[in-house]
């Protein structure tokens, strides 16, 4: 029999390999030029924000409605923008884009390996889902939620399988995700996904973690909640109405035959999202072992977000 230490020696080839194809994937995959149009208005309204020292709460830069009602969902994420195209250009924003995907396919694969996931089928799941969400990497503070989610769901992981105890960086998290974009409500659903799902497995007492500590997960959840919508109504002159904003525009039709991103799936226009899709379903089929009840409840919903609008395919991708 080989000994512990000669194994990790053996495979450290292989996990480097792994993390390589992983970080040039994710470098290739983002590395191209910037094609969104509304790039403009988010570096306009970071410049607005940092000239007058305000969030604009009406339009200034439409000739044809300027003063109309204009709330902003994404200040500080724009802010962020701007500054990057001031000191480095598209570039600089091509650059930004690159180490966002990049950081997020790096926790992706860290996840999937600290559930026990063998190199190999972890390096596939994630270059699989690269692939698969490259569509939507748009220079746009949306993308910030693709670092955002792995982080959220990784320490809710560790919490609810006993191996950590911190929650505190969730309630850091949350409000600064809330005034980068409101992508924050994805984490919101991951929260009250995993609180509901945990919640029935305290019932079942099949969870991994007793009474006490799941009802420090809810306080711990119920304040990470609060934060970005208190924050908000605090800061910005719009009140809440930025954060659900996009979120209703899920149930606008009219809004979802004009903007491309808000259209449910196409089987063959979106088929790397189908092979995901089939992945998912497959894995959880095959799997010796009986699948979590909270990692279904989160994957199943992001999983229906994503069949309503291509633009979930993002969050999916990320959980």
């Amino acid at each position: 029999m080989s000994a512990p230490g000669n194994s990790i020696t053996r495979n450290a080839p292989l996990r480097a390999a792994a993390v390589t194809a992983v970080l040039v994937a994710a470098a290739i995959l983002s590395c191209f030029h910037i094609s969104n149009l509304d790039i403009g208005g988010h570096i306009a309204v970071g410049r607005e924000t940092l000239k007058t020292g305000q969030i604009p709460d009406t339009d200034f830069f439409t000739h044809t409605v300027t003063g109309s009602p204009y709330p902003v969902h994404q200040w500080l994420g724009e802010v962020v923008v701007f500054g990057v195209d001031y000191l480095g250009g598209t570039p600089g924003l091509v650059l930004l884009r690159m180490l966002i995907v990049v950081a997020g396919a790096v926790l992706l694969y860290r996840n999937a390996r600290r559930e026990n996931a063998p190199v190999a089928v972890a390096t596939a799941i994630v270059l699989l889902l690269i692939v698969a969400a490259r569509p939507r990497f748009l220079m746009r503070p949306m993308l910030a939620s693709l670092v955002f989610l792995p982080l959220l769901q990784g320490w809710l992981a560790e919490y609810r399988s006993g191996r950590s105890t911190r929650l505190w960086p969730v309630l850091v998290l949350m409000p600064v995700w809330g005034h980068i974009h409101s992508g924050v409500l994805f984490g919101v659903l991951m929260l009250g996904g995993t609180l509901f799902a945990e919640g029935i497995k305290q019932v079942r007492r099949t969870a991994a973690i007793g009474p006490a500590a799941f009802r420090r997960l809810g306080l711990f959840s119920a304040v990470a909640v609060a934060l970005p919508f208190a924050t908000m109504a605090l800061v910005n002159p719009s009140g809440l109405k930025p954060l659900i904003l996009p979120f209703l525009f899920f149930r606008n039709q009219s809004f979802r035959t004009m903007i491309g991103e808000y259209r449910p799936v196409d089987l063959l226009v979106d088929w790397p999202f189908d092979v995901v899709a089939i992945a998912v379903v497959l894995g959880i089929l095959l799997r010796r072992k009986r699948v979590d009840l909270t990692d279904l409840v989160i994957v199943g919903g992001f999983g229906i977000l994503a069949f309503q609008a291509v633009r979930g395919i993002l969050p999916f991708a990320a959980v």
